[in-house]
């Protein structure tokens, strides 16, 4: 046969996926297909092959046929768009939009076994090399490759398993390496994936390197991104790197984030219902959870346990006042089911122990901060109020819903406060309401509510309104010195109060309202009103009677107290005891927010004729100054 040379050029071609070379490897539709070939006896040369593809694209062969089919040539293909350059070969890939393509490649053997060698060029942001094996069939095309990326962005790839669709017509083995791999902030190296695509993606292997740890995994995907099997490891010497990529309000302080992260999970399941398990371990802190994932409406439900072996360190690494006082001595353990939603998240059920609290129930809360949530304490262990609670204020401005409470016994500073307790907390927006139903106090109780109006730009404005009942003082456990103190007794009393501010100090600075008590059958440390009787019938008896009127305990039958306060200044109008050993009255003012005190005392010994022996007590709570005006015992004279 002579030689000759053929100049075509074809506006529109339709493939149908045999090995004819007029033809590719899958249904394809090429469009401005321009050949330049001499077809001799001894084969086909081409030398320009070109064919027009989506995404300004264009897909170049330069090279011969021999008769027997064999292909030996140079292939290249550009694009602007490298998606959709694929899309007209039936490839739906992954990959971001707009990716340029610049890649050339040698190619070798018949079209339905094809070599593709010494793969090099630019694919989007990254430098691509490698080779790939393709085989065909009618209907289905083979691939088998290995490839190496400068860098990888694997975000689209994570984000399209749940819209993985089999493909019956490709299927592929592929191995991908990258220098340098990112998923959304995170920083890998020395990143590798192993995997197999045809019905189901069949991940065998994919590792990285991460900030000086390592990350494992495997897994099967099938269509609609179910996961029949996968299984994921990461560990790293310090979880600090991951914590500096959340945002500033979730990330944890340094002496949590900055020890050893260690996490395995294993998952199967469809895309919206991925039974999961896991453990996490985060320096001493222990995580294990069971949850069943929707990755479809972003939902999570089921078992969690959370362990730290001290309370009191786990506080102290969250920067958190702690000692043996609150939260106590003894570890952190919660076991939870919890339920996470787009439309509330919360633990359906609930067992804490936490240093000296132990607690059940139940608690969720909706996006705008809607609360509902029960909580049954054996001990409920109360933490000191912060100094500035301005920013809990803040949150409780916005809060709605309602929190029930009881206990079996109340702690506060260490000491026990309160018995058997129930309450409430109603929560709307810019009103708040803490409704005590009962405190027990040895056989009495307490009962009240205490009511905060919020205003946004405003001071909380707090009211409350307290009944005690039968209250035991032998219970009561103020943690503060006091020059006279309240041992014993059977209280009845009511207090009215308001106050203002974003702290106790504040609050206790804008104190007003009133306060009444009665107490039976009681006793009261600070002076000795039967010693006073005694001292009385002495000869010399200055020393003694200055020693009865500032030490020792006085047993009463009757106390009543009525006092006001006004911002924040305690001022007894009457405060009267009877006794069998002697009576005693006292005025004064009690300063809440310097801790001070003045007060006037009148002690009757219960003698005929009683003189009346003054004592003043001025000064700080914990060392007040006490003058014992002594003169008329001095003077007074047992009758005949």
């Amino acid at each position: 046969m002579a030689n000759f040379r053929v100049i075509a050029d074809v506006q529109h071609v339709k493939t149908s996926g045999t090995a004819d070379i007029n033809n590719s490897l899958a249904p394809v539709c090429l469009r401005r297909c321009r050949r330049l070939a001499d077809i001799a006896q001894s084969g086909i040369s081409v030398s320009a092959l070109s064919a027009t593809l989506p995404g300004n694209g264009v897909l170049g062969f330069a090279g011969s046929m021999d008769p027997s089919g064999i292909l030996h040539g140079k292939t290249t293909l550009t694009a602007d768009n490298f998606v959709d350059a694929l899309n007209a070969f039936g490839i739906q890939a992954p990959l971001p939009s707009g990716w340029q393509t610049n890649l050339s490649a040698n190619v070798s053997g018949p079209l339905d076994q094809l070599d593709v060698a010494d793969v090099t060029g630019i694919l989007g942001p990254a430098t691509l090399s490698g080779a790939a094996r393709l085989r065909s069939t009618p209907g289905h095309l083979a691939i088998n490759g290995a490839w190496h990326l400068s860098t990888l962005d694997v975000t689209p790839l994570v984000a399209a398993l749940s819209q993985f669709k089999p493909a019956d017509n490709i299927s592929a083995d592929i191995e991908l390496t990258a220098d340098h791999a990112s998923f959304d902030k995170i920083l890998m190296t020395h990143f590798l994936i192993d995997a197999r695509f045809s019905n189901q993606l069949v991940v065998r292997r994919l590792t990285a390197s991460l900030y000086n740890g390592m990350a494992a995994a495997s897994f099967t995907v099938a269509t609609g991104g179910q996961i029949s099997s996968a299984r994921a490891l990461l560990t790293m010497p310090s979880a600090q790197p991951l914590a500096a990529l959340l945002p500033a309000a979730l990330s944890p302080p340094v002496a949590v984030s900055n020890t050893p992260l260690a996490a395995l999970i294993e998952a199967s399941g469809p895309a919206d219902a991925l039974a999961t398990s896991g453990t996490l371990t985060l320096g001493p802190f222990s995580i294990t959870a069971s949850p069943v994932l929707d990755l479809i409406h972003w939902a999570v439900k089921g078992p969690l346990t959370l362990r730290h072996p001290s309370a009191i360190a786990a506080f102290k690494a969250f920067g958190l006042p702690a000692n043996l006082i609150w939260p106590g001595a003894g570890s952190i353990s919660l076991r939870a089911n919890m339920a996470v939603s787009q439309t509330h998240m919360g633990l359906t059920d609930f067992v804490l122990s936490m240093g000296d609290l132990t607690a059940a129930g139940k608690f969720s809360m909706t996006p705008d901060y809607k609360i509902a949530a029960q909580i049954d304490a054996d001990t409920l262990a109360l933490p000191p109020l912060p100094t500035d609670l301005s920013a809990l204020w803040a949150g409780v401005a916005v809060a709605g819903g309602k929190i029930d409470i009881s206990a079996n016994r109340v702690l506060y500073a260490g000491n026990q406060i309160f018995g058997p307790s129930a309450g409430s907390i109603t929560m709307q927006p810019n009103d708040d309401v803490f409704t005590i139903s009962h405190a027990s106090v040895g056989s009495g109780n307490i009962s009240g509510r205490i009511s905060a109006t919020t205003a946004p730009a405003t001071p909380p404005s707090l009211s409350a309104s307290m009944t005690l009942k039968a209250l035991d003082l032998t219970g009561v456990h103020l943690p503060v010195a006091f020059p006279l103190t309240l041992p014993s007794g059977i209280a009845d009393g009511q207090i009215n109060l308001t106050a203002s501010g974003f702290s106790p100090a504040t609050w206790v600075a804008t104190l007003n309202g009133t306060a009444t008590s009665q107490i039976k059958a009681g006793g009261i440390t600070g002076f000795n009103l039967g010693g006073l009787g005694y001292v009385l019938r002495l000869p010399n008896r200055a020393t003694s009677l200055h020693n009865a009127c500032t030490t020792g305990a006085t047993a009463f039958d009757d106390l009543s107290v009525n006092a006001t306060v006004d911002h924040g200044i305690l001022k007894i109008g009457s405060a009267n005891l009877q006794g069998g050993s002697g009576s005693a009255a006292a005025t004064g003012t009690i300063d809440l927010p310097d801790q001070a005190l003045a007060l006037n005392l009148h002690l009757f010994a219960n003698v005929v004729s009683p003189p009346d022996i003054g004592l003043a007590i001025v000064g700080p709570w914990g060392s007040a100054h006490k003058v014992a005006d002594i003169r008329a015992g001095l003077r007074w004279k047992s009758a005949p």
